[in-house]
């Protein structure tokens, strides 16, 4: 007898093994490649509803996704399952949102500095808060850049999909110049995770891995 298709849920939560067994199985599973980022690669299901971000290692996102699965609000995005991978990596199972043009990103953030309306000035009491009370290394804060602006479905809210960062450049020339400094701030095994994130070329990543290698 044929076994029944794997949901996209339930393809979320099967047990992989690391970020590299997520992308293979988004892959071949008929998982689109919708986005790549600094720190990600994002995944659209076969029937357009949700999103499967995967990254070898994003400190600021888990504590983001952490922080919007624990205060729902309509400007932030609606976070589905959350994820951390036993050899490595993390994801994040979500709606999958509309995008949105320039223009109208740009107005809305510049609201947030103005006169938001009730819901939005919820949601940035939200990161604010999340913002005090973070213990991060290297965290730099909230990130209201335009660019991370969606839209729940073409006449539904907008929603800030990545609103926290640490300083990646910073984190680079410290894994190069003070590597045990590093590992002691996030681990060996989640900075060799590291070096796979999209936004380090391949001399970058050898680099690290080096340095890497030269600590206990």
């Amino acid at each position: 007898m044929t076994p029944p298709p794997v949901s996209s849920r339930d393809l979320f939560w099967s047990g992989l093994g690391s970020w590299r067994d997520a992308k293979r199985s988004a892959e071949q599973s008929g998982w689109s490649l919708i986005g790549t980022g600094d720190w990600a690669w994002v995944y659209g299901s076969p029937d357009d509803r949700l999103a499967w971000r995967i990254t070898p290692f994003d400190p600021a996102y888990d504590y983001f996704s952490g922080v919007c699965q624990k205060n729902p609000n309509p400007h932030l995005p609606h976070i589905i399952g959350r994820r951390h991978y036993p050899n490595g990596g993390s994801a994040v199972l979500m709606e999958r949102l509309d995008e949105v043009s320039e223009g109208v990103a740009t107005k809305w953030v510049a609201t947030f500095d103005q006169q938001p309306d009730a819901t939005t000035a919820a949601m940035l009491q939200i990161l604010t808060t999340a913002v005090e009370e973070c213990a991060l290394p290297l965290f730099m804060g909230l990130d209201t850049n335009a660019g991370n602006v969606r839209r729940q479905a073409p006449d539904g809210p907008l929603v800030l999909i990545d609103a926290f960062w640490i300083n990646g450049r910073a984190l680079f020339d410290m894994v190069v110049t003070e590597p045990q400094q590093a590992v002691d701030l996030f681990g060996l095994r989640e900075l060799r995770n590291w070096t796979h994130i999209p936004a380090i070329d391949p001399a970058g990543a050898a680099r690290a891995v080096k340095a890497l290698n030269e600590t206990r």
